[in-house]
């Protein structure tokens, strides 16, 4: 069956992966494979502890054996960026960040070398989280992050001294950059691009009303660049689950015209390329904003997680108050953004000033790398840290 098979490609790739991992499912089948996937980190756990003190290298529960040989023969676990470690206190959340901390707390059990690169973090809510979170990040060589607010949370919050910790601009900026050096000007009709993404508000009382405000404050905003503007609208969808809200958005009009739901998969080339022919960007995925600001197009970013979003686009030079918040958002002040956004000059001198913003973030990025990961395998005193 091709979900079984998926299935079992998801247990390979990942220690404990995602418990629904197949929205056709059932909620008991789902359950179950819940159920099998703590129980194999669980005998991951009592493997590498083992292993710690006895230096057998058997993997137990049925486990993915060449995953385990690669990680018990490594000189160091490269934690990957993108990642957002948080907890509210949910039962989801807690199994979201144990399945987080998994891998990273398996290293430090094999007393390997860890490293988290590029990550946000916080808030951190319960007491066995803080715990588990400051257990395993505490007993890592370098936790660099991706935006100054997670860094005041790990240092001020978590209070954590031991390893490096420091901030470098998400990797997202790094990739391949089309040039964008002649900043496009529309002449006739704008292209406005909006990202929508289904939230379910997990620290409000009654979830599924701010996701109507926030459904029908993207509406009103759509129909008034549509009407005011005669602009084109593209929604951009960055997976399935994005495609249904742009649909729930798109029926919403008895005249959709001039609204386009983009359907192709595109590659990350072709996506920049999209992204960097638009106006404007109202973006509530997070990426969506840093590729279209590393084409030089304006950005207006609704954020959903405080720290992952008004950080990282605050270190891309937006001010803070140019952001909206997913669950309350002003949608009169959003508009007078937009009227701005869309007048030449202002479109200009805001291509402008994001170039020059993200030719100076890229630069950043290869250099803290290399010596990161040098001093980490080199056992050199990593000192690179930001200053207090």
């Amino acid at each position: 069956m091709a979900g079984a098979k998926g299935l079992w490609i998801s247990i390979l790739a990942l220690f404990f992966p995602r418990i629904f991992v197949a929205s056709k499912s059932s909620t008991a089948r789902s359950l179950l494979i819940g159920i099998l996937n703590f129980l194999r980190s669980l005998g991951l756990i009592f493997s590498a502890v083992l292993f710690r003190y006895t230096g057998f290298k058997g993997i137990l529960l049925f486990s993915n054996k060449e995953q385990w040989e690669a990680l018990v023969s490594s000189d160091l676990i490269l934690m990957k960026g993108g990642s957002y470690i948080f907890s509210y206190g949910r039962w989801k959340d807690n199994l979201f960040i144990y399945r987080m901390l998994l891998t990273p707390l398996l290293g430090v059990l094999l007393r390997k070398k860890v490293v988290f690169l590029s990550h946000s973090i916080g808030p951190i809510n319960g007491k066995i989280e803080r715990f588990l979170t400051k257990y395993v990040l505490g007993r890592t060589r370098a936790i660099i992050l991706r935006e100054n607010l997670s860094y005041e949370y790990v240092k001020h919050d978590l209070k954590l001294n031991g390893p490096l910790i420091d901030v470098l601009p998400d990797l997202a900026f790094y990739t391949e950059s089309q040039g964008i050096k002649t900043y496009k000007i529309y002449k006739k009709q704008p292209l406005v691009g909006f990202t929508i993404r289904h939230w379910d508000f997990p620290q409000k009382k009654d979830p599924y009303s701010y996701f109507e405000k926030y459904i029908s404050g993207i509406t009103e905003i759509i129909d008034y660049i549509r009407k005011d503007f005669n602009a084109k609208i593209l929604l951009i969808p960055h997976c399935m689950d994005d495609i249904v809200v742009m649909q729930q958005i798109y029926a919403k009009f008895k005249n959709p015209e001039n609204i386009f739901i983009i359907q192709e998969d595109y590659s990350l080339v072709e996506l920049r390329t999209l992204l960097g022919s638009l106006s404007i960007l109202i973006g509530t995925r997070i990426h969506s904003n840093i590729l279209a600001i590393s084409e030089a197009t304006p950005v207006i970013p609704v954020v959903y997680e405080v720290h992952k979003g008004y950080g990282i686009m605050q270190m891309a030079g937006i001010e803070k108050e140019s952001i909206f918040e997913i669950s309350n958002l002003d949608v009169a002040t959003l508009k007078r953004r937009i009227k701005y956004l869309l007048q030449d000059t202002s479109n200009f001198h805001e291509r402008k000033c994001l170039y020059a913003k993200v030719t100076s973030l890229r630069e950043d990025i290869p250099k803290k790398i290399e010596g990161y990961l040098k001093g980490v395998l080199c056992n050199q005193r990593l000192e690179m840290g930001k200053n207090d």
